[in-house]
């Protein structure tokens, strides 16, 4: 009985979940990387760093205002394109699985049988 149990869960609503999580990936992976709020902030400094100096004249204190928000730019830049690209590699990759996996479930239940037949023939 508990094999019958076992396998009208499987075919039935566990394939339908295993399929309604695969689907769903694509939403985890984007609340873990937000990759729409990266693209957004993709230009703004770093961390809001910037340091400012009371030596000098006022150009050479706005001229090293510019470079350090050049700078904290430059680095946001960085690594958010850095974030955004494992971002995308991670939607990639974990969509790509969830959907073999959902594409293969029939068959895991025989596989061991599968594999017993195939060793046994070669």
């Amino acid at each position: 009985m508990a094999i019958v149990a076992f396998f009208q869960w499987w075919y039935a609503r566990g394939w339908a979940w295993q399929w309604r999580y695969a689907l769903s990936n694509p939403a985890r992976v984007g609340r873990s990387f937000d990759l729409l709020m990266l693209l957004k902030t993709l230009f703004t400094p770093w961390k809001r760093v910037s340091a400012a100096t009371d030596q000098g004249s006022f150009v050479q204190q706005k001229l090293s205002q510019m470079s350090d928000a050049f700078i904290a730019r430059f680095i946001g830049f960085l690594i958010r394109s850095v974030v955004i690209i494992v971002g995308l590699f991670a939607l990639t990759i974990g969509t790509v699985w969830q959907l073999f996996i959902s594409i293969v479930w029939p068959l895991l239940p025989v596989a061991p049988l599968i594999l017993v037949v195939w060793g046994l023939l070669l």
